[in-house]
């Protein structure tokens, strides 16, 4: 009988510290943070006049290694290199607050920032470094700006979404 006890005071100890911390573990990976790393974006055709600055779509996804997020803009017509291409990853804290704007431009045929950029036609891509982050912040959308003298096109700002989460 004392050995009968001793078996179901383990089993209700075992259950009570058990069923609390399952529990709390599925809320707590419910809940984890997440980089909102893959974007994409359609922009109006033909708001602005000049093709080469006709922004029609941008995007942006992780590298396989995820070191890097490579972000895009296509234009109507062909990429100038004398025209500036503005890219902005912009990120918020856990406290879903604090925004940190990650802004680097191409202009005169170069990244401000020094970042890998590639041009091919229609299309800019430029690599950033994930380790440009501060380690508290998550990427919550990407914004892209093309310009030349006269006009420019620019598309929605995306500095209100929250943080993305991992939900299962």
């Amino acid at each position: 009988m004392i050995k009968r006890n001793k078996i179901i005071l383990g089993i209700i100890l075992l259950s009570s510290i058990l069923v609390p911390s399952v529990s709390f573990g599925i809320y707590a990976c419910g809940n984890t943070p997440v980089h909102r790393i893959n974007n994409r974006g359609i922009d109006p055709v033909g708001d602005v006049s000049n093709p080469d600055i006709d922004i029609v779509e941008y995007r942006s996804h992780g590298s396989s290694d995820g070191s890097t997020m490579i972000v895009e803009i296509n234009v109507l017509g062909k990429i100038n290199e004398s025209y500036s291409y503005r890219f902005t990853v912009v990120a918020k804290t856990l406290s879903d607050t604090t925004g940190h704007i990650y802004s680097f431009l191409f202009n005169d045929g170069e990244c401000d920032e020094g970042f890998i950029t590639e041009i091919e036609n229609s299309t800019i891509r430029m690599i950033f470094p994930m380790s440009r982050l501060s380690p508290t912040d998550y990427v919550i959308g990407i914004e892209v700006l093309a310009t030349d003298i006269f006009e420019r096109d620019l598309t929605p700002e995306v500095r209100n979404a929250s943080i993305a989460h991992l939900y299962w």
